[in-house]
């Protein structure tokens, strides 16, 4: 559902390698449909197991022709319940695309106009830029050119009250916003609230029922809804990267910011949602808006287009989810990628499905997922640190037992006491920094948002490793006061 954690990804691009090998089929380049799911179904399986994700559900259309709707791996790993196009994910950001139509399609009635102020419609929505008022245009939502930052969503909390949304969207009625209006892009989830907020007021409907009614019945979406506070049946285990595998991992029902990422569909779905926007599939009074290379700062309603491809596409990221969808609307060619792991592989595997439609070989491999490399790190600190700890807790015994029987005395020197002081003083900083982290990680983050985003080892992680350090500074200041 969000933006990756720049900072972490600095890093994860640092530290990690990319692959050089490609898939590259003679078939494929003659439209051999068969060397095209050959080769698709070996990248699927290759990236999931490298990114060690449970289950994907797969649709893959070519040149206005379904080529492949599959499901890969375990929709709950633990009961064995496989992915079939039935399996239902959680969207993510691409609920965003969705929420877009829904507003576009408002407009098309004229019910709303899109360089409207949300002032307009909302009058107690009062943002200020630099001390002075703003205004925001629904059209500066559709773009991410709003103003806000991409953290400004870790100030709405989660709630399952049915006014959630609007009260999320009061918390940024008097913001303070980071640029002025139209002048940068941020993405942000805010936005797409705001939106939600704005469907509810001029339909009053909420936010689920005018999606349900107006969005997902005309456009045949059986299987799609937003979520709702009974999950269905049927729909995927969700799964974070945890001490080197993926563990099941749920996240609470909130309806704050329902608009930005909280629909739920399945494969048989995504497969009409992406032959509706290729156009190949067209239903009556519904028009499909997307970016271009025109288009300024290249993202409008839900789409970003991508001026290296040349092809329009979104990632979804939830905490436990994640999605990808991309297409080629000259060639009437996509893919739609559901995963039930927060990984960069899912895109990996969409844009590599991508290139191979378009006869271009595709990476194999990539380069290392940023949650796994998090995990691996913290899970190899959580299992060094843990070993050393208990050494430290043996020689602080030894030093102990030397304490009690008169081994060794207090001999407080200047310079050892110094030290002492220098010690205790480096663990108090690491304490405070500890703390602080998050926000040096991503705006106004606490370890409450790193937790549910990270992978569960980061804390640990952290813990463990601020343990082993209080018990070593706590050993060499003994040994240095207490001498022979």
């Amino acid at each position: 559902m969000f933006r990756p954690i720049w900072i972490l990804l600095s890093i994860f691009v640092v530290l990690t390698a990319s692959y050089n090998h490609v898939y590259a089929d003679s078939r494929l380049q003659s439209g051999d449909v068969n060397g095209y799911n050959q080769q698709i179904e070996q990248m699927v399986r290759d990236h999931m197991a490298k990114g060690k994700i449970p289950g994907v559900s797969l649709v893959v259309v070519k040149n206005g022709r379904t080529v492949m709707s599959k499901g890969f791996g375990y929709a709950d790993k633990q009961s064995k319940r496989k992915v079939t196009m039935d399996t239902k994910f959680q969207l993510g950001s691409l609920s965003k695309s969705f929420t877009g139509l829904a507003i576009t399609h408002l407009a098309d009635k004229h019910l709303l106009e899109l360089d409207k102020a949300v002032s307009f419609y909302l009058p107690w929505f009062q943002v200020r830029y630099r001390q002075a008022p703003a205004e925001i245009t629904l059209n500066q939502l559709m773009e991410h050119t709003s103003g806000f930052g991409t953290e400004t969503f870790i100030d709405i909390p989660a709630s399952s009250d049915k006014d959630a949304l609007e009260q999320g969207v009061m918390k940024l009625a008097h913001a303070s916003l980071n640029s002025s209006p139209g002048e940068k892009y941020a993405y942000s989830n805010v936005n797409f609230n705001i939106l939600g907020l704005l469907i509810e007021n001029i339909s009053g409907q909420s936010y689920e029922d005018y999606m349900k009614d107006h969005i997902f019945k005309p456009l045949g979406l059986q299987h799609t809804n937003v979520r709702g506070q009974r999950l269905p049946h049927n729909l995927a285990t969700g799964y974070k990267a945890s001490f080197f595998g993926a563990s099941p991992y749920s996240v609470p029902y909130s309806l704050s910011q329902a608009p930005a990422g909280s629909i739920i569909t399945n494969g048989t779905d995504m497969e009409k949602w992406l032959r509706f926007n290729l156009g190949i599939e067209r239903v009556d009074g519904y028009e499909v808006v997307h970016p271009t290379a025109a288009t300024p700062f290249h993202y409008y309603g839900g789409w970003e287009f991508d001026t290296v491809s040349s092809q329009t596409q979104h990632a979804g990221n939830l905490e436990n989810y994640s999605s990808f969808i991309a297409m080629d609307s000259q060639e009437k060619t996509g893919v739609v990628v559901l995963a039930n792991l927060n990984s960069t592989y899912t895109t990996t595997i969409g844009e590599g499905i991508m290139s191979l439609l378009k006869g271009q070989p595709a990476l194999k491999g990539g380069s290392l997922d940023m949650y796994l490399l998090i995990d691996q790190v913290a899970s190899s600190i959580i299992l060094i640190m843990g070993l050393l700890i208990l050494v430290m807790f043996w020689l602080i015994g030894n030093t102990w037992r030397a304490i009690r029987t008169g081994g060794i005395t207090l001999r407080l020197r200047p310079l050892r006491v110094l030290i002492s002081f220098l010690l205790l003083s480096v663990l108090v900083f690491l304490y405070v920094l500890m703390i602080r982290l998050p926000a040096f990680i991503f705006p106004n983050a606490d370890w409450s948002f790193i937790n549910d985003w990270m992978p569960n080892t980061t804390l640990y992680g952290v813990m463990i490793l601020l343990g082993f350090l209080t018990l070593l500074t706590i050993n060499t200041i003994a040994r240095l006061v207490y001498r022979k």
